[in-house]
């Protein structure tokens, strides 16, 4: 995987070129932390925190919308993350191995993975197929979700 500090206006520029269309939301919380919030259509949300370019956290969803599912993975390929919606769980195991904690979220099983202090991963899978990835890049917003995580 590759570095993962991404700008997030380069992002956006990129989705742009294609014809992309996204709407902001400037005052988000992400895990008590403010920013603002990029989404594209309903399945997609970059979020930056306030002062900052990089991008801070992602989370994409199932889509059966082809033009929404290009955007899935082209913002996927651009962070170089390896797993797609719609990817077995066995790519993802084969991938990131076995996650530190598993919980079931409705119908979802969701994988966790901390792969360093600032590269957090939530994969939600359902019928050994890949329907949601959620990807933290900071570390106050990592620490946050494991203190909630913590005290449910």
């Amino acid at each position: 995987m590759n570095n993962h500090k991404y700008g997030v206006e380069n992002l956006l520029s990129i989705l742009s070129e294609n014809n992309f269309v996204y709407s902001v939301n400037d005052s988000f919380e992400c895990a008590d932390v403010q920013g603002y919030a990029y989404y594209i259509g309903s399945f997609i949300t970059l979020f930056k925190k306030n002062n900052s370019n990089s991008l801070s956290a992602l989370s994409i969803e199932e889509t059966s919308n082809e033009h929404l599912f290009q955007i899935l993975n082209m913002v996927l390929d651009y962070i170089g993350f390896p797993i797609f919606i719609g990817d077995s769980v066995d790519k993802v195991y084969t991938i990131l191995g076995k996650p530190y904690h598993t919980n079931t979220i409705m119908y979802d099983d969701r994988l966790l993975y901390l792969i360093s202090e600032d590269y957090w991963v939530s994969i939600g899978v359902n019928n050994k197929k890949v329907l949601s990835i959620d990807i933290l890049f900071d570390c106050e917003i990592i620490d946050n979700v494991r203190k909630i995580m913590d005290d449910s």
